[in-house]
């Protein structure tokens, strides 16, 4: 039964739940190894005041404000911030590729590399190494080699066209925020080539099938299925997916904030946790973690691996094998477990409510009250508790009118619990009696 008050995505995120408890491996969270005081290697560390200027995503902004005179000093203030958040992912993703970069003379890969952010700093950082930026836009690309020729990088290649095109031997691809289905394009063909991974994955809620995304060329259907593993896809169908990448994609800490905030966090995990298996299937080993800087962006999770019968070298998997508690896990616990599912409580509720609440467990009844804040919970149960105790003074029905549906969600939910009859009649009323 479903739980009154829900919404598809936070049904899905039920089921997924009990399947953990089950068959189904949970998310699990590794330590960025940045974030830690150890190092598995001597060049994981970017130094940006010894790179040449065009090399920091600074410089871009700075481009940014010169093309436009009219930008005003707030609007000067918030791009060099954002540029300073984009210098910590560049560092997070890139000192795991270092990590994953075995010997001199590797070919790394940045798919949708656009201007180079991630790629130019990498090829400074090991020159050893020759850096391709793929990407479809032939204008990125020109901005791209602009900045490598100031910066005087040798050993940076371009290559203009689609993802799933590209088909020379490389030893690490990567991919910053490559948007939508465009990280799944990059991690099939890492596999198809056998390559090491580290992708950041942006904008998950391009991979429903309503949504738009420039990676679908010409308005096309996904040239990706989902869900990506069998493991997730043999207990959520193709339209639930479409509701946990909806509820899982987000731009600010604001959207992931509070009780909602920690379900579409959650959301996000399980979108990852997916991708994560989908290698694993696929004889890799994978791994998740967050960047080092977590608040360098909301969309910090992470993706390594490496072909199951080629790892790198021991130091730099166990270096990178430390797991950590998710806090976004650990929010969802604190969330299931802030409402009260006791005998004692449950002791005066009727009996299809009771079903409802303990058929689901306390997730289930978290779920359908975080929409609401405590006090409008408990000024709905008042008001239609006086209206169950009142023993006909008050006639045979009430009638409670609401402004908006989230609001005659909570009036259908609290009579639920309570154990009354409800409908709703018209666009903004909610009848209520009782049984």
């Amino acid at each position: 039964m479903a739980v009154v008050g829900t919404k598809s995505f936070e049904r899905t995120l039920l089921r997924l739940h009990a399947e953990a408890e089950a068959d189904l491996p949970p998310p699990i969270l590794h330590t960025h190894p940045l974030a830690r005081v150890a190092s598995a290697s001597p060049h994981l560390h970017l130094s940006w005041s010894q790179l040449h200027p065009s090399l920091h995503p600074q410089w871009l902004a700075k481009s940014e404000n010169i093309r436009d005179a009219r930008v005003r000093p707030a609007q000067h203030e918030r791009t060099a911030l954002r540029a300073e958040r984009k210098a910590r992912q560049v560092e997070s993703l890139a000192s795991l590729v270092a990590m994953l970069t075995a010997g001199r003379g590797a070919h790394i890969v940045d798919f949708a590399g656009g201007t180079g952010p991630l790629a130019l700093p990498l090829a400074a950082l090991l020159p050893w190494c020759v850096v391709t930026i793929v990407d479809v836009k032939r204008q990125s690309l020109a901005l791209a080699e602009t900045r490598a020729k100031q910066a005087g990088l040798q050993n940076v290649r371009l290559w203009l066209g689609d993802i799933k095109d590209f088909d020379q031997p490389f030893s690490v691809g990567m991919a910053l925020h490559a948007c939508g289905e465009a990280t799944d394009l990059a991690m099939d063909v890492c596999i198809a080539a056998s390559a090491r991974f580290v992708l950041c994955p942006c904008c998950v809620g391009k991979l429903s099938r309503s949504a738009s995304d420039p990676y679908k060329p010409n308005g096309t259907d996904s040239r990706v299925s989902y869900p990506r593993s069998a493991a997730v896809a043999s207990c959520v169908s193709s339209e639930e997916y479409d509701a946990l990448a909806c509820a899982g994609d987000f731009a600010d800490s604001e959207q992931v904030s509070g009780r909602r905030g920690a379900l579409r966090r959650l959301c996000k995990a399980w979108l990852e946790h997916d991708r994560m298996l989908y290698a694993v299937e696929r004889g890799y080993d994978c791994r998740v973690c967050r960047m080092h800087v977590e608040d360098a962006s909301p969309k910090n999770h992470i993706l390594f691996g490496w072909p199951r019968g080629q790892p790198p070298a021991e130091a730099v998997v166990s270096a990178m094998g430390h797991e950590r508690a998710d806090p976004t896990l650990a929010s969802t616990t604190q969330l299931h477990q802030c409402v009260a599912c006791d005998a004692e409580a449950l002791a005066g509720v009727a009996g299809k409510a009771q079903s409802v609440l303990c058929g689901t467990g306390l997730l289930g009844t978290a779920l359908a009250t975080s929409e609401w804040s405590q006090t409008e919970l408990d000024e709905m149960h008042s008001r239609l508790r006086r209206f169950k105790e009142s023993a006909g003074a008050e006639g045979d029905h009430l009638v409670v009118s609401s402004s908006s549906s989230r609001q005659r969600r909570l009036v259908h939910w609290v009579a639920e619990f309570e154990g009354l009859l409800h409908r709703t009649e018209g666009k903004r009323n909610v009848v209520v009696k009782r049984p």
